[in-house]
């Protein structure tokens, strides 16, 4: 058995424990335009029923955006769309070989084991391997990190592949898609009726504003900012803050 093969075999194969994600968003942070507009989380209930949405900031802020380029993308979609990418992609044994740099013969083993275990990882795992996701007119451009890989592959089992040396250390990946629109051109797969007052993406347009970042506001209180820290930065009164953050939990 090589070194390489002892690494990974020393190890069992059995995850340490699948942790659930504190927040719902898989890919929070991680979608962008190619203008590098970010896609903020957000949510929409109908009829109990909770949606969540990866929604462009230009929607957000009312600015001009390309009409070809989705404003929302329903979060639930994507997450699955990138999983079943990723997972994909690592099936094929080639594609470890080569970001590997080992023979596919020669270490067959080797890359079999690596295989198996990163077909073993969770979705929450296997998506803290992506560092950005790019939208584009027709399709998602994936990139996922050779060091993110590693360090996650390191927290579930435990596996040090430090000593490895890889021939890539980043893999983008190409995602064609094709999506439905509603009557207001917002990107969605389950819209709700139109004009149903529970679909918050059917108010106004300053009012919309208003309240995603209302949901932006939240994150970043619950992540320890103040809500005088906010006002300051965002050039708006305490008062007004803290009222958007209570009406976040309205609709979410």
């Amino acid at each position: 058995m090589t070194a390489a093969q002892e690494i990974l075999a020393k190890n069992a194969v059995e995850p340490r424990g699948k942790k659930k994600p504190q927040q719902p968003h898989l890919l929070r942070g991680l979608i962008f335009d190619a203008q590098g507009t970010i896609y903020s989380p957000a949510f929409t209930n109908k009829n109990g029923q909770r949606y969540r949405y990866y929604v462009s900031r230009d929607k957000i802020q009312n600015r001009a955006h390309l009409e070809s380029i989705p404003l929302r993308i329903p979060a639930q979609e994507i997450e699955a769309l990138v999983e079943n990418k990723l997972r994909a992609w690592f099936i094929d044994q080639r594609n470890l070989s080569r970001i590997t740099g080992k023979n596919r013969e020669a270490d067959h083993d080797t890359i079999e084991n690596l295989s198996t275990r990163i077909k073993g990882l969770s979705v929450e795992h296997l998506l803290k391997t992506v560092s950005r996701i790019v939208v584009g007119h027709d399709a998602f451009n994936i990139r996922f990190d050779i060091l993110n890989l590693k360090n996650v592959l390191h927290e579930v089992y435990g596996t040090d592949l430090k000593s490895w040396k890889w021939s890539e250390d980043a893999v983008h990946l190409e995602v064609p898609f094709k999506v439905g629109k509603s009557w207001h051109g917002a990107v969605v797969m389950r819209p709700p009726s139109k004009g149903t007052p529970e679909d918050m993406f059917d108010l106004p347009p300053h009012d919309l504003r208003d309240l995603i970042r209302g949901f932006i506001w939240r994150d970043e209180h619950f992540n320890g900012m103040t809500i005088r820290e906010i006002a300051r930065r965002d050039k708006r009164s305490d008062a007004f803050v803290g009222s958007m953050i209570r009406k976040t939990f309205e609709v979410a």
